[in-house]
């Protein structure tokens, strides 16, 4: 698999992989058995795939943007127990968090960048994505997180096919 320091990646992508809250990021847990960062990095993998796929049929996309963005669209996760009273709110106000989070890192970000990061949670948010880079990240942050929670179940030694049933149904997993 392709790693993010194979490809040439933008400066503003190496500040935020050096930076402080990146590193935080490796620390705090996120879908049960990751961390933030991790989440991330498979995110920024799985969206350079679809980018190269996209190319490959004529479709442009701003690789550094969706890679940059898709690093960053969790990071308003990193102490998320001092600054969250719930699960729901987590969900909801993370995304601007991160936003905040890139902006303390790199100054000033662009808006299309910044609706990448803010969009992510469409449909359970009410942002939208509106452009392809962004509904790229929103995509790939959802079939990752599903394979986190996948592998999780799977080392739990659970009938997958039941918990995840289970799951949509709104019923909480043992």
């Amino acid at each position: 698999m392709r790693k993010i320091s194979d490809v040439n990646i933008s400066e503003d992508t190496d500040r935020i992989l050096h930076s402080d809250i990146f590193e935080k990021a490796k620390h705090q847990p996120h879908h049960r058995d990751t961390t933030v960062a991790a989440h991330s990095a498979d995110v920024a993998r799985s969206a350079m795939k679809v980018c190269d796929l996209l190319e490959k049929h004529g479709i442009h996309t701003d690789k550094d943007k969706v890679v940059l963005a898709s690093l960053c669209h969790d990071l308003g996760m990193v102490g998320r127990d001092e600054k969250y009273d719930s699960q729901y709110e987590t969900c909801m106000e993370h995304p601007e968090e991160s936003v905040e989070a890139v902006k303390e890192v790199l100054g000033e970000i662009d808006e299309e960048t910044a609706d990448m990061i803010r969009s992510h949670m469409w449909p359970m948010s009410k942002d939208m994505p509106d452009s392809k880079e962004a509904l790229i990240v929103t995509l790939c942050d959802k079939t990752e997180s599903v394979k986190d929670t996948l592998a999780w179940l799977g080392r739990r030694s659970l009938d997958t096919y039941i918990a995840v049933r289970d799951i949509f149904n709104g019923n909480r997993i043992r």
